[in-house]
């Protein structure tokens, strides 16, 4: 299956076409532009992301660091920060450890945010 897109002004509507492919994968066919991403695109196997060539720029929008407020355990699915503002669901985050004793990085969704927590589509990978 083949999705063209004509119209991106964001990278949840790229993520958008993205999921809405089938189970068994397909392709995404991005317009010639030029836009900086406010989240990473997650890709899943068999599924392909094309664009114009050079033509086409996708930019790395600029990293943010939202603190813990407490520790969590392995596999737990969502995390306590001190804010949430700037977050929304359907953004990928990285959950990282400052000592990495113990401590995998964890890569997720947003699945959703409550009173300073936010909920997501992994389990933290260890302690």
């Amino acid at each position: 299956m083949e999705t063209k897109l004509t119209d991106v002004g964001s990278a949840a509507q790229i993520q958008a076409a993205i999921d809405a492919l089938p189970p068994e994968g397909g392709t995404v066919v991005l317009p010639e532009m030029d836009i900086q991403l406010d989240r990473g695109i997650e890709l899943r196997s068999g599924v392909a992301l094309r664009g114009q060539g050079a033509a086409t720029i996708l930019r790395k929008g600029p990293g943010r660091v939202f603190p813990l407020t407490g520790y969590h355990n392995y596999g737990m699915r969502d995390v306590p920060l001190v804010s949430t503002a700037g977050l929304s669901v359907g953004m990928t985050v990285s959950i990282q450890g400052e000592r990495s004793r113990g401590f995998g990085d964890t890569f997720a969704r947003i699945t959703w945010i409550d009173d300073g927590w936010v909920g997501l589509s992994a389990g933290l990978s260890a302690d």
